[in-house]
C-alpha cells in the first residue's frame, strides 16, 4: 500500500525539511516533495504533536497520493460495531495515529484484517496479542482493537480505496525540490487472484521491490503449443512456473537467465503464470506469450 522510500535531497535543501522528511518516511518521496511545496506556499503546516494533527497530515498526503497515482480515497464511517466488507472493486483500510507515529491496517475478503508492526512480520493479530493468546483482527473487533500499544487513545479512521493490491509505481531518483519520474504502472499482481491478463503479445513489467513476484493469467483461444519468454537486464535470472486453473504445476522454467519455455494449452482453459527474479532484485523486464 504505502511503501517506505528513502528521501534524497541536495546539500542546499533546508535542514528542517530534511528532519520533517524522516517523520514522513512512509510517504512516496515525490508526493512528499509536492506536499512540502504546497505547504510552504499555504497556511497548511506539518505539526506532529497530537494524534489528531498527525491524522490530518497523513490524510492530507494520502489524498495527494491518490490524486497523483490515479485512484480514489473515500472516508468511511461505520454505523455500528462491525465494519462493512469491501473487496469487489475497492478495499477498506484503517489508519490509527498516536502522538508520534501512525499505522495502517488492511481488510481482507474473508472479513479478517492484517498489518505490519514496524520491522516485524505481517500479522492478522492485534498489537497486544501474544503467541500464547492470539487475538485475531476481524470486521467485528477492528474498531476496538486497532488503537493498542503506542496508539492507545489516538485517532482511528477508515478509508475505501479503489487502487488494487499491486505495488506498481516505480520512481526515478529524486533530487532537491523536483518530482521524481513516475514510470509506467506495473501490470501484474503478486497472487493468483490479482493476476493480470496476458494475451499473445509482449508487455513491459517490473519487479517493484526485493523478492517481488508477478502473476499473470492466460486463456488461449486455440489448442496449441505456446511459448513463454522474457527479457531482462544482464545479471538478472528470471524464472517461471505455469499452473492450470486448479493451481497444479504443468511446466517450470528455471534455467539461468531468461525464460524460454514451451507448454501445451487447451482452448478456453485458464492458466496462471508466476514470474520471479531468482536474484531477488527489483528491475524491469518484458514478458511474451507466443
Amino acid at each position: 500500500m504505502f511503501i517506505g522510500s528513502a528521501h534524497v535531497f541536495s546539500a542546499n535543501f533546508p535542514a528542517e525539511l530534511r528532519q520533517i522528511s524522516l517523520q514522513y518516511d512512509s510517504i512516496p518521496a515525490d508526493i512528499f516533495l509536492v506536499s512540502i511545496k504546497i505547504m510552504l506556499e499555504s497556511p497548511h503546516t506539518l505539526p506532529m504533536n497530537t494524534s489528531s494533527e498527525s491524522m490530518d497530515n497523513i490524510v492530507y498526503n494520502m489524498k495527494l497520493d491518490a490524486s497523483r497515482l490515479g485512484y480514489t480515497l473515500t472516508e468511511y464511517t461505520p454505523s455500528g460495531s462491525t465494519v462493512n466488507q469491501y473487496g469487489s472493486d475497492s478495499r477498506l483500510i484503517a489508519i490509527v495515529t498516536g502522538n508520534e507515529d501512525y499505522h495502517y491496517y488492511m481488510q481482507h475478503n474473508d472479513g479478517t484484517w492484517s498489518h505490519k508492526p514496524g520491522e516485524g512480520k505481517v500479522t492478522n493479530c492485534s498489537i497486544s496479542s501474544t503467541s500464547s493468546a492470539p487475538v485475531y483482527l476481524t470486521n467485528e473487533n477492528i474498531q476496538s482493537l486497532a488503537n493498542q500499544g503506542m496508539y492507545a487513545g489516538g485517532d482511528l479512521k477508515f478509508f475505501v480505496i479503489t487502487r488494487d493490491a499491486i505495488a506498481d509505481h516505480p520512481h526515478g531518483i529524486e533530487n532537491s525540490s523536483t518530482q521524481s519520474t513516475l514510470y509506467y504502472k506495473d501490470i501484474a499482481g503478486s497472487f493468483m487472484f490479482t493476476a493480470s491478463t496476458l494475451s499473445l503479445s509482449t508487455k513491459n513489467a517490473c519487479f517493484d521491490y526485493y523478492d517481488d513476484v508477478d502473476f499473470y493469467t492466460f486463456v488461449p483461444t486455440s489448442t496449441k503449443t505456446y511459448t513463454l519468454s522474457t527479457t531482462c537486464d544482464s545479471g538478472d535470472d528470471i524464472d517461471g512456473i505455469i499452473y492450470d486453473c486448479n493451481g497444479n504445476i504443468i511446466a517450470t522454467a528455471k534455467n539461468v537467465g531468461q525464460i524460454n519455455r514451451t507448454f501445451n494449452a487447451t482452448s478456453g482453459k485458464r492458466y496462471f503464470i508466476k514470474i520471479y527474479n531468482y536474484a531477488h532484485n527489483p528491475g524491469e523486464y518484458t514478458v511474451t506469450i507466443s
